[in-house]
């Protein structure tokens, strides 16, 4: 096997901790390395299957947290009597009294998947779907070999320390 330059080494490991940064800034709190095998164990059932009842007491639950969310998809989750909401582009899980709310995660033990990984994965993929090129800040060398898509937060550490590092990474 050939070897390596020090300055190659030290570029590909630069551009593997940045990759491996952004992805981290971007996917916080994605799915985990078993949900790819597993996409359909934690999957909700269709969003027909939810009562009119249910349905009107998540959405009211909600309205009364946000009154302005706006409340896109209610499905039924494996846990018995548990719905996942999505609203505002934030997923919550609420009882279908809507007395109670979870905003996290639950994980399939079994699966080790967890709940929310399709739906977040879903709407990331709608969201940057949705994004003109024109819209996009571009930092990039002359002859790129690679391209990271990026959302950053301004108030997001990680996200600084990354910008931080563009011009190296370049």
């Amino acid at each position: 096997m050939p070897r390596l330059s020090q300055q190659s080494t030290n570029t590909m490991y630069k551009l593997l901790c940045a990759l491996a940064l952004g992805l981290f800034a971007v996917s916080a709190c994605s799915s985990s390395p078993q949900a790819a095998n597993t996409k359909t164990a934690a999957a909700p059932a269709p969003a027909s299957s939810v009562a009119p009842a249910v349905r009107n007491a998540i959405t009211t639950a909600i309205a009364e947290m946000s009154p302005r969310a706006k409340v896109l998809q209610i499905t039924p989750t494996p846990i018995a009597g548990l719905y996942q909401a999505i609203a505002n582009g934030q997923v919550l899980y609420l009882t279908g009294d809507g007395r109670y709310v979870i905003q996290g995660d639950a994980f399939d033990i079994k699966t080790r998947t967890p709940l929310n990984a399709l739906t977040m994965d879903r709407l990331r993929r709608d969201a940057i779907a949705k994004l003109e090129p024109a819209q996009m800040i571009r930092y990039a060398p002359a002859n790129p070999k690679y391209t990271v898509t990026v959302f950053t937060d301004v108030d997001c550490p990680y996200c600084r320390a990354f910008h931080a590092n563009i011009p190296e990474i370049n």
